[in-house]
């Protein structure tokens, strides 16, 4: 199994605190939006990758991964 599926399958399941090192002080909304920003680069077909202006805007705040999100939730579940 690649890492990036335990991944996905920790994000689905919503225990994304399975996969980050217990020594990390972070809120789970933040590392969930890490990991969730993440998930959007690996995607399978390149086309629906955010671009790098797209993913510094989301690391801001800038950006809403409201939309990307749910449709890769729903590419993951199909």
């Amino acid at each position: 199994m690649f890492p990036f599926r335990n991944v996905e399958r920790n994000w689905l399941e919503g225990t994304v605190f399975n996969i980050i090192n217990p020594r990390i002080d972070v809120d789970s909304s933040t590392m969930t939006r890490f990991i969730e920003i993440g998930l959007l680069c690996v995607q399978e077909d390149a086309a629906d990758r955010p671009t790098m202006e797209e993913v510094v805007g989301m690391l801001l705040g800038s950006s809403s991964l409201t939309l990307p999100v749910s449709k890769l939730r729903t590419r993951m579940t199909e």
